[in-house]
């Protein structure tokens, strides 16, 4: 039962309104609990995606007692090819007379194609700034 305890007092039309009653405060033992079944689900969170990323690249076998660095650097690597094939199709499509999206090109720019003021003042309230920063 949610909502405010009436209190009755001695008074019938006098009533006074109280908050519910509290949650036991945890005792350290089980805050210290909490806390560590929380950063275990944290950290076997972070195993799970960090083996899933690994499955994609081409090469590495995540039960292979791999570092985290090797990984991440074979990670890195396997990226940019696909950004340097992605551009050859793109100069390909290009060179055909293929008209690509201004979305689909790959900016120069590290950040990604940028929107000018006055086509974020055409699109207005539709799209948020976070959005703009990621193109």
């Amino acid at each position: 039962m949610s909502g405010p305890h009436i209190m009755q007092s001695a008074s019938p039309s006098k009533q006074r309104e109280t908050s519910p009653p509290s949650k036991p405060h945890l005792t350290e033992e089980d805050r210290k609990a909490r806390h560590i079944d929380s950063e275990n689900r944290r950290r076997s969170k972070i195993r799970n995606e960090f083996a899933a990323m690994t499955k994609l690249i081409p090469g590495v076998d995540v039960d292979a007692g791999k570092s985290e660095t090797y990984v991440l650097t074979k990670y890195m690597e396997f990226a940019k090819e696909q950004v340097e094939k992605r551009k050859v199709l793109l100069e390909k499509l290009a060179a055909s007379g293929v008209n690509v999206e201004r979305e689909l090109q790959i900016s120069k720019d590290p950040r990604g194609p940028q929107i000018s003021a006055g086509e974020a003042k055409r699109q207005g309230p539709k799209r948020k700034r976070a959005e703009y920063e990621k193109d």
